[in-house]
């Protein structure tokens, strides 16, 4: 429900620590609903072998007011169940069952985040070294030798062509620098959404 914002610099510029993410995978949507599903299985097991110890009821009437008996009538009744034919020990071995089974589950599901959170986090890594190679280097080069093309170009050192083509070169890069800080962009989105983290939540940076 938050609202969409499209103003401002894209994000992933930001110094993230996986360090820091590890920990946030304890609270993750997915891990926390196959906790609870592990937690259900284990309290359907202490309901089911609590049905192993007999039962032991009171039953209490009374009868007052009644003009075809004269006085108050109490009657207490006292009953015993005994779980014999209940097959009790199937059920606890199922439910045994069902909860290792939810455990296994919540096992790969951790596992699952972790290694995805690890490849998100190298994605990131990757798409930030790459925006940073053609900020810093690749774009600054282009530059210089579109400049030095046009210049050639007016000193009648070079043709038209050579300027046209450096001119496109530069063109290129530009564009490919701002892929790159889009891919940049998705990378950090998808790194704080395998980690179920706030984007941008100052714990993360």
């Amino acid at each position: 429900m938050r609202p969409l914002i499209t103003a401002g610099p894209l994000p992933g510029r930001e110094p993230i620590l996986i360090e820091l993410l590890r920990p946030r995978l304890q609270e993750h949507a997915s891990r926390m609903a196959a906790r609870r599903r592990v937690d259900a299985a284990e309290a359907t097991i202490a309901q089911v072998d609590s049905q192993r110890r007999p039962g032991l009821a009171i039953e209490a009437t009374v009868s007052a007011l009644d003009p075809t008996t004269p006085g108050t009538d109490v009657q207490v009744a006292l009953s015993l169940e005994l779980p014999v034919f209940a097959h009790t020990g199937d059920r606890v071995r199922a439910a045994r069952a069902a909860a290792a089974a939810e455990r296994a589950r919540l096992g790969v599901i951790e596992t699952e985040l972790g290694a995805g959170l690890a490849a998100c986090y190298r994605r990131w890594q990757a798409a930030s070294e790459r925006v940073e190679v053609l900020e810093n280097d690749v774009l600054p080069a282009q530059a210089r030798a579109a400049d030095l093309a046009a210049q050639a170009y007016r000193e009648g050192a070079r043709d038209l062509a050579s300027a046209l083509q450096a001119n496109r070169d530069l063109t290129a890069v530009r564009a490919e620098v701002i892929a790159a800080r889009a891919d940049l962009a998705m990378a950090w989105a998808d790194l704080h959404d395998v980690a179920g983290d706030e984007l941008g939540g100052p714990d993360a940076r």
